[in-house]
């Protein structure tokens, strides 16, 4: 996979890990913030990206991990490997509940009905999710970027102002994790520090390349 920039008709290779692209003017990172393609445009290979492959991080802080489609996505996962891997212990453990039913339905006054399991609402019953709470915000952070990029195959994560919340420790450890996970991350920022200048692409008050 090979990711170009376009930026002023200059090209800009993205590489595995963090990209980062400061933005000096408010003006042009509110309408960037808003719509990348009006100064950026994002090439894979000679054509232009699709933008279902993009994936898009406004709020860094505020990630969910657990929304609806990512559910959906967990539990048919799950259901698929119990059934190519565990449908006899599913079946068993399946078993095990009618006939204790049944048990039930006998001791009670009156008598009782079920229906078959649903694997779907016995995840949900469960409350099967993926793990939230990491031990550091990088490790969360990681494990969302894993879990969009199983679900939608996404080429190319943006990102606004996530190097302002970072320390350079994690800043480090994120780019390293993401190198080695080969996923490319594009991080738009409005001020930034301490990263040298041949690791960034800058665009001025004219929207110019510096």
């Amino acid at each position: 996979m090979s990711l170009k920039c376009i930026i002023n008709e200059e090209s800009f290779k993205l590489d595995f890990g963090i990209n980062t692209l400061v933005v000096k003017n408010a003006k042009i990172f509110r309408t960037i913030y808003n719509d990348l393609s009006t100064y950026v445009k994002i090439l894979d290979g000679i054509d232009e990206c699709q933008q279902s492959a993009v994936f898009y991080i406004k709020e860094p802080l505020s990630i969910v991990i657990n929304d609806k489609k990512n559910l959906t996505y967990l539990f048919k996962s799950m259901a698929k490997f119990i059934k190519e891997s565990h449908e006899e212990e599913y079946n068993k453990l399946i078993t095990e509940f009618k006939l204790l039913f049944s048990n039930i339905s006998d001791e009670i006054d009156g008598s009782i009905e079920f229906e078959e399991v649903d694997i779907n609402k016995l995840f949900q019953s469960f409350n099967v999710k993926y793990q939230e709470e990491q031990s550091s915000f990088i490790e969360e952070f990681i494990t969302y970027i894993d879990v969009e990029n199983s679900v939608n195959k996404i080429k190319l994560f943006v990102s606004y102002n996530l190097y302002n919340y970072l320390t350079n420790e994690e800043y480090e450890q994120l780019a390293k994790e993401l190198q080695i996970k080969q996923i490319i991350l594009l991080d738009i920022c409005r001020l930034i520090i301490n990263i040298s200048k041949e690791e960034l692409l800058v665009i001025d008050e004219e929207c110019c390349i510096i």
